[in-house]
């Protein structure tokens, strides 16, 4: 049987999660993951996103080579369905039960 985008796209989203998590200090139990996509202007090449990770306070962390690479498996995903994505945002946060959960926004 075969897949669709969001089928495909749920587990990404997860690995991103999982990512921005990890490079966020241990104190940060609120915050968001920015994603603007860059267009090419070679239409062999998938283009970039740049990307920021944002805690409630303002602060900024870096993200990690390992959150990059996962960002472009979505990107590449979103191109392979024809979608085009210009931004994304990622508010992940933790639960009173101690759980992270996350919301995901697209802007197309």
């Amino acid at each position: 049987m075969a897949k669709n985008l969001q089928e495909e796209q749920a587990p990404i989203d997860i690995e991103i999660v999982n990512e921005a998590i990890a490079c966020t200090p241990d104190d940060w139990k609120d915050f968001t993951l920015e994603l603007e996509y860059l267009w090419a202007d070679d239409p062999d090449n998938l283009g970039s996103v740049k990307s920021s990770v944002i805690n409630d306070n303002g602060d900024f962390e870096t993200p990690s080579d390992e959150l990059f690479e996962v960002i472009q498996k979505i990107n590449k995903l979103f191109y392979q369905y024809g979608v085009a994505w210009i931004g994304a945002k990622y508010h992940i946060y933790l639960t009173g039960a101690g759980k992270w959960k996350y919301e995901a926004n697209f802007q197309y």
